[in-house]
């Protein structure tokens, strides 16, 4: 559970990462290139380890649900959060978090602002 609180911070600011031009991904119009090493399981079973976190990552709890459920390591939770991010899948939840926006986490995304 102590390595939740370090995630928190590390997912935050990963999906605040700046982009070309120094534009937040998720603005800057160019979608970083998917990282490497990561393949359609490991965002697959990140999306649902986010569905399964109430589609929302805002708290230690929710941010051990993923990493639990992931397996993925920080530098890949970091890498595929700013990957998803930049597609747009991910939005900012007031500077606490982020909100799944895609799938069966759209309907919640639309009202995280």
């Amino acid at each position: 559970m102590r390595r939740a609180f370090l995630i928190i911070p590390l997912l935050v600011l990963a999906a605040c990462e700046a982009g070309p031009g120094g534009a937040p991904f998720g603005l800057a119009g160019a979608s970083p290139p998917r990282p490497a090493g990561i393949g359609d399981a490991e965002l697959a079973a990140f999306r649902a380890a986010v569905v399964e976190a109430g589609c929302r990552v805002t708290n230690a709890e929710e941010a051990a649900v993923v990493e639990a459920r992931t397996g993925l390591t920080e530098d890949q939770l970091r890498d595929v959060v700013e990957y998803l991010a930049g597609q747009g899948e991910l939005v900012d939840a007031r500077d606490t978090g982020f909100v799944l926006a895609s799938g069966t986490c759209a309907e919640v995304a639309s009202g995280a602002g």
